[in-house]
């Protein structure tokens, strides 16, 4: 998964920005393991709207 940079949007400091996003990089690793089913459906539906930022 990918996050998208907002233009102009610039973080105050390079090091917590690499903090934060090695982090949210942790937590996006976490839900998709959480959403994992054994239905195929559920499995698929759940992973699409995770990645739809959901």
């Amino acid at each position: 998964m990918s996050r998208q940079l907002v233009p102009g949007l610039e973080a105050p400091d390079e090091e917590l920005e690499r903090d934060v996003r090695g982090r949210l990089d942790e937590v996006e690793a976490a839900l998709e393991k959480a959403v994992r089913a054994d239905s195929d459906l559920l499995a698929e539906t759940s992973s699409y709207l995770l990645a739809a930022g959901g």
